[in-house]
């Protein structure tokens, strides 16, 4: 399979995770990545 043909299978999240990954940096300080690992997104 070549580069071009490899698909990327990308996670869904429900609008509410959405909604608490967002606030984590604008309400309560965290940096982006912060909030990343504070998700479980980043490792």
């Amino acid at each position: 399979m070549s580069e071009f043909t490899r698909r990327v299978i990308r996670k869904q999240y429900p609008p509410e995770f959405k909604t608490q990954a967002v606030k984590l940096p604008l309400q309560q300080g965290y940096t982006c990545g912060q909030a990343g690992q504070q998700l479980g997104l980043v490792v």
